[in-house]
């Protein structure tokens, strides 16, 4: 049988077929199911990377100036965020590079600051989108309730293109996300945390290490309680359940919002006593001035 190889015009023609149809779909996609900006509530238009069908990978639309400001790369989310709102999200500050606090600006912090050296912390260093106040500390708590679903990943696609080069030049060889007891799974509660850590390695194309580590003891809400109190209440509330997954991987630790450190840091001991050879964290939000 004979076997017809379409010209390069042809290629071309069936290319801009293709956008053409893709940028149809994209109109109706707009009319029917009008994206908003989850602070503002303006309405967004959305727009495919150029290519995206060529990268082997899952793509999903975007506003156009995601694609404008950092280039056509495919994500497998949508951002519901405005730009103008995306920009109200982050801190612009200079900040820890371990604990990733702001500093002062004549703070020496090259490897960590005065804080960080007076505490014994099990993880390497944290890497997050903006400060817990204002507009993010609003898009946190929408992102906690039972449809958070939309917010969640929202907010770790705005932290992986905040925080791209920092996420990915470590060469993290898994994710994992701090666990909820599974009492607080059935009653209807949003596992923020797991969102944004399956957003997260989906953007960095890495495995999800899903049932690694768990949560065995029922706690108190740690919001409830005080910075010495946080920490005591969770010593050995979490177990690694699969140690062969975790032995000797860089380990990226994904929560929505860090306070005390407490949760980090004893879900990173727990890592770290099952083998992992090093643990960083990522979170959405980081409570300026607490300890």
């Amino acid at each position: 049988m004979d076997v017809v190889v379409p010209t390069a015009a042809e290629c071309r023609t069936r290319s801009r077929a293709a956008d053409a149809s893709r940028r149809l779909a994209a109109c109706g996609v707009d009319l029917l199911f009008p994206l908003q900006c989850l602070v503002c509530r303006r309405r967004l238009l959305r727009a495919w990377p150029a290519h995206f069908e060529q990268t082997g990978r899952r793509a999903a639309a975007q506003p156009p100036w995601v694609f404008e400001r950092f280039g056509s790369r495919a994500l497998g989310f949508t951002i519901q965020f405005c730009e103008e709102c995306f920009d109200r999200l982050l801190d612009r500050r200079r900040a820890c590079p371990r604990c990733g606090r702001p500093v002062g600006p004549y703070i020496v912090a090259d490897d960590d600051c005065p804080s960080c050296r007076k505490r014994s912390q099990a993880y390497r260093r944290v890497s997050r989108l903006g400060v817990y106040d204002g507009v993010l500390r609003q898009v946190c708590i929408r992102a906690k309730s039972p449809n958070g679903g939309p917010a969640a990943a929202s907010l770790a696609l705005a932290l992986f293109l905040h925080q791209r080069q920092r996420l990915e030049s470590p060469g993290y060889d898994a994710v994992v996300a701090v666990p909820t007891h599974w009492i607080k799974t059935l009653t209807g509660h949003h596992n923020a945390a797991y969102t944004i850590a399956t957003v997260l390695a989906r953007c960095l194309d890495l495995p999800l290490l899903e049932k690694a580590l768990i949560k065995h003891r029922r706690t108190p809400d740690q919001s409830e309680l005080p910075g010495k109190l946080r920490r005591r209440n969770l010593i050995g509330a979490f177990r690694v359940s699969d140690a062969q997954a975790v032995r000797n991987k860089r380990l990226l630790l994904v929560d929505d919002i860090l306070t005390t450190g407490a949760t980090a840091t004893e879900t990173s001991r727990t890592l770290r006593r099952a083998g992992a050879r090093a643990v960083d964290v990522a979170v959405i939000a980081i409570v300026e001035g607490t300890r």
